[in-house]
Order: structure tokens, then sequence, then C-alpha cells
């Protein structure tokens, strides 16, 4: 029986969170109803439920409203995707690594599913296996090597770091919605969008940044472009609504960007000048406007917001 202001965990390698209280039977690569991926270990607190679906807030994913100001991100979730979290307060770790093998046992020969970059496991397990607890009461197990301790990230925490994780995506396709490593599995669905590809990035060195590119705008400092570091942030906003972030990317440093981009549906590496076809960023200023979009230049430095290890 499910309880009303638990915290849960997800249980399965990918689980989808979407506005309505629908699941299509068809998946589509943009779907507009898709609000976010949510991974393996993550926690969630259950607001109510509905049929064969739960009304839940995602904590890890921070976004904004004016009604209820910085929360997690709200939306459905199926039943059996989740279960009540257990083994608080143990160390946990974060798979940084992309075909990370689920096994039912430690024998290590057929696997179940493959886990997703950035999926979350507790740091329990038998010599050089890690436990993990999956739906219906299984439970699988993982190398340990493939886990790296969440109190190591912190020690990574710079830009260098957020961009090399960023690179891993390199050639990721774009997923509408998406924060997740790609596969050869065919459902569910699984890539980045812009946010989720900077949000993923940032998760891997110890920093909890919101969710969304607006909402990731909001959070971070302005900056003159003259002074963007690799790991930076780029943001744009829809064009002729200044005020309305649509997209981010990471500055890669000699001139160059990496972004998962929907009108070419793939994550890439590109020059400032390729981007916006010739235009140079002004040094001494924090915005920009190009075609009409107004182009942000931000960080998160000093990279102080730890994710935590319980």
């Amino acid at each position: 029986m499910s309880s009303v202001g638990q915290m849960y965990r997800v249980v399965v390698p990918v689980a989808e969170l979407r506005k309505r209280a629908f699941i299509p039977l068809q998946p589509e690569w943009i779907d507009r109803e898709l609000e976010t991926q949510l991974l393996l270990g993550e926690d969630v607190k259950l607001l109510a439920e509905e049929g064969d679906l739960y009304f839940i807030e995602a904590v890890e994913q921070e976004v904004f409203s004016l009604e209820r100001g910085w929360e997690g991100y709200r939306g459905y979730i199926r039943k059996d995707a989740v279960c009540q979290q257990v083994g608080q307060g143990q160390a946990r770790g974060v798979v940084l690594n992309f075909n990370t093998a689920l096994y039912p046992d430690k024998r290590g020969l057929q696997p179940l599913s493959i886990l997703s970059y950035g999926s979350t496991v507790s740091l329990c397990g038998e010599e050089d296996w890690l436990s993990v607890q999956l739906d219906q009461g299984r439970q699988g197990w993982i190398r340990r090597e493939a886990v790296t301790e969440s109190e190591r990230l912190s020690a990574a925490s710079s830009g260098i770091s957020a961009l090399s994780e960023a690179k891993k995506f390199l050639g990721t396709r774009y997923f509408w919605g998406g924060r997740s490593s790609p596969t050869a599995e065919e459902k569910p669905f699984r890539g980045v969008d812009c946010s989720g590809l900077v949000h993923l990035s940032y998760k891997a060195i110890g920093v909890n940044i919101p969710r969304n590119a607006h909402d990731q705008f909001l959070k971070a400092a302005q900056i003159p472009f003259g002074e963007l570091e690799p790991g930076d942030l780029i943001f744009s906003s829809e064009k002729g609504i200044e005020g309305r972030i649509d997209h981010v990317m990471m500055a890669a440093g000699q001139g160059q960007l990496i972004e998962a981009v929907m009108s070419q549906g793939i994550v890439r590496l590109i020059r400032w000048e390729e981007k916006w076809a010739g235009h140079s960023p002004d040094m001494k200023q924090s915005c920009q406007r190009i075609g009409g979009s107004a182009v942000y230049a931000a960080t998160f430095r000093p990279f102080t917001k730890r994710l935590s290890t319980n």
C-alpha cells in the first residue's frame, strides 16, 4: 500500500516522468508530454496515485514555479518503476560508464539490462560486486569497478571535468526530455536533450543543478564572454522572447561548444562562428543578440552544491 508523502526510489534502469496520467502505446523521439527521465536509484516523493501511476516529485531534478518556488519536477510515473526507499544512510555511488551491465547474479553471464550513465547505487555488496534493488523485490548485481563513490565526485569538481563527461555523449541521439546514455535496447528510448546533457555532466562531478535550461539559467551567474572557461554554460532564448531560455550549451574551449541540438538530432561539438553564422562574441559583454535571440554566458563556479550521498 502506498504512503503519500513518503520517499520512494527508482528501481528500473530508466523511467519516464510524464505531464499527464497517460502512457502512450508508441514512444516518440520528440514527445512534449515527456517531462524528463529518472534513473535507477533516484529518490522521489510520492504525492498521489492514480490507477497504475503515481504522481511524484523528482526531488533530484530541481525546477522553479511561480506557485511553489524551487522544487523537484512533478509528474506521473508507473507504479512498478519505484518502491519505498530502503537503505537510507548507506554510502552511495554513481555509474559513470556507458553500457554497465546489470546481472541477476554474481556469475556475470547473461545481463538483465544495461544501466544508464548517471544511475545511483548503494555501495553494499560482496567483494567485486554491488547489489542493486530492483522492481518486484528482485535483486541485481553490477561490478563494483563501474561505480564511483559519491564522496569522490567532489574531488573532480571543475569545469574541465564537467566538459570531459559531456564529451562522452558526443554522437548520442537527441531525445526530448532525455537524460540517459544510449544502448542497443529498443525501449525505453534513451538519449539526452540540451539540459539533460548538462545536468548529467554536472551530476558526474558531484554538483546538482536545475534540470531545465531556463531554470539552469536562473541559478547560474552571468559573466562576460571573455571569462568563459571550459565547462561553463551558454544560454540562448526563444527568438523574440529575450527572457525565456530554451537552449543551453557548454563551453568547450578554443571557440567551441558542445550541445544536444534538436534540429540536428545529435550531441555535437561545433565552433562558435559556425553555430552563429560568423558572429563573434563581444568579450566584455555577458549578453549578445544574435538572429533574434539573446545569448548569455554564465557559470556555476565555484562548484559548491554537492549531491546527497545518502
